[in-house]
């Protein structure tokens, strides 16, 4: 997903600092065709427009679970955890299968844990 961001964002030349969230490198192979100079930190919201980028994104994430919640007509939860699982194995129960694919990323271990209680 990243990689889509700093290609729509960041010009040929421009310095981009990221926050080292994996093994060093992995975000550098996905952007080395974009010719930008990347800068890869741990913390790196200790820099004013990585900590800037980090409150707009955390905003945007928060009003797009909202709205999954409301069009899915349930609260739905953010992260991992029973809370999560039982949501996701009602919403199955009330909506389908078809349902989790718009409210969930399956390739995580909650999927499983959802189908398991159902």
């Amino acid at each position: 997903m990243y990689k889509r961001q700093i290609g729509q964002l960041a010009k040929e030349g421009e310095n981009v600092v990221v926050d080292q969230f994996e093994r060093r490198g992995l975000v550098r192979a996905a952007v080395s065709s974009f010719g930008i100079r990347l800068t890869e930190v741990p913390r790196a919201e200790r820099h004013g427009a990585v900590a800037a980028a980090s409150i707009l994104a955390r905003r945007e994430f928060l009003l797009g679970m909202k709205e999954l919640s409301e069009d899915f007509g349930m609260a739905l939860h953010k992260g991992a955890g029973a809370p999560v699982d039982a949501v996701g194995a009602a919403l199955v129960r009330e909506q389908g299968e078809e349902a989790l694919r718009g409210a969930a990323k399956l390739h995580f271990k909650n999927t499983q844990k959802i189908f398991a209680r159902l």
